[in-house]
């Protein structure tokens, strides 16, 4: 499982299109943002440089990335 922290996003609107961008992703199982504390959590099988430019296409900015 893999830990993204995200700035930037405000709104329902903000959380669907984080886990689209991620869920678009090749190597992603799964995908879910919780707007209150501002952390993605994937299952994926893809590298964290990967959903980085998935979220940062997206017009969010990562703050901070670790794998649990």
């Amino acid at each position: 499982m893999i830990s993204i922290k995200i700035e930037g996003a405000t709104c329902q609107g903000c959380v669907n299109a984080i886990e689209k961008a991620l869920g678009n992703t090749q190597g992603v199982n799964s995908a879910s943002f919780d707007l209150s504390t501002q952390w993605a959590r994937i299952d994926a099988s893809t590298d964290i440089d990967a959903l980085t430019s998935a979220i940062e296409d997206a017009g969010f900015d990562v703050l901070e990335s670790k794998e649990d």
